[in-house]
């Protein structure tokens, strides 16, 4: 835990009476190795404006629940946790529980196994969304750091180029715009009032938001490195749906419904961006099956030629032995 008090983060508030401008959703199960990582990379933030910390715990097994009280009682201003006595993910809930309590104007994610390691990283983000209200969400670079692997546990790499970019609809493929969620910050009409493609198939991850977001306005990714995205954390859903591949082709087909449920939503207005993107996801899958054979048709050919000798390799050697794609 930092050793400084409530009193070092609030005095540079203009305001400490306002309401919070950022409200930060970090969502905790099973984190307790990780969770004072995170909870201080948050409560390092040096802003001008109010900030809150809703910290929902999913009724985790380990001691994770005690871990947050210990910071709450610390920082009670700030950290405003949800316990709960039972696992409200496996009832798809915590929306329904959390947004609610989102009082900013804007929101910020990091979930309880990943953290911020810049203390201007919030002040940055709101300063753009403020001065630039055509843009949905601004987000940044992110460090992965791999915690399994055959050669490359242990290692951070940054996952971008470390170089501003802009994401318009307009201009981009949407498989274009990708960032780690760690980074994301957006305006809280958006976060709460998800249409209900964003939520219709489960296993799509945190890619519908993103989709919708960019449908809203632009996106910004600054090329600075703000955030710390923990790969292959034991137990997390990233990690058991890389490891199992029925289900990472049975997600796949989610996010190809999810797709079409959006183009449809958006009445279509973007028709050859997200046709061009579901091709992609049935390449994806035709990989993840091994059935090569298909790659002469021209529909996942292109697909194909656009990997690397690297990838191609990799792809290669992964189906040889059996590991997942």
């Amino acid at each position: 835990m930092i050793n400084f008090k409530q009193e070092d983060i609030v005095k540079s508030w203009i305001n400490r009476y306002d309401a919070p401008l950022v409200s930060i959703q970090c969502l905790v199960y099973n984190h307790a190795p990780y969770i004072a990582d995170c909870l201080d990379g948050i409560l390092n933030q040096r802003t001008n404006f109010p900030f809150e910390v809703v910290v929902h715990e999913d009724a985790s097994t380990d001691n994770s629940a005690e871990i947050i009280r210990e910071y709450e009682k610390k920082f009670p201003l700030i950290i405003k946790p949800i316990y709960e006595k039972e696992n409200q993910y496996s009832k798809h809930n915590i929306r329904n529980i959390i947004n609610p309590l989102l009082r900013g104007k804007y929101v910020a994610v990091c979930e309880g196994d990943d953290y911020w390691c810049d203390s201007n990283k919030l002040q940055k983000q709101v300063e753009f969304l403020e001065t630039h209200s055509d843009y949905s969400a601004c987000t940044h670079n992110t460090f992965r750091t791999l915690l399994r692997g055959w050669f490359k546990r242990g290692k951070t790499l940054a996952m971008f180029e470390k170089k501003d970019k802009i994401f318009d609809i307009s201009k981009i493929s949407i498989m274009d715009c990708q960032y780690h969620t760690s980074s994301l910050v957006c305006k809280r009409d958006y976060f709460v009032n998800r249409p209900d493609f964003c939520f219709a198939q489960p296993g799509a991850g945190d890619l519908p938001l993103r989709i919708f977001l960019l449908m809203q306005g632009k996106i910004m990714r600054f090329g600075d490195v703000m955030s710390v995205y923990r790969s292959g954390v034991p137990g997390s859903w990233t990690r058991r749906i890389a490891m199992n591949r029925k289900k990472s082709i049975e997600n796949t087909k989610n996010s190809i419904k999810m797709l079409q449920m959006a183009n449809e939503w958006s009445d279509k207005k973007f028709n050859n961006k997200f046709e061009e993107y579901i091709s992609y996801l049935h390449y994806k899958i035709i990989l993840r099956e091994k059935k090569f054979r298909l790659l002469t048709q021209d529909e996942y050919l292109k697909w194909w030629k656009k990997e690397t000798f690297k990838n191609k390799f990799k792809l290669i050697l992964k189906s040889m032995i059996n590991r997942p794609l």
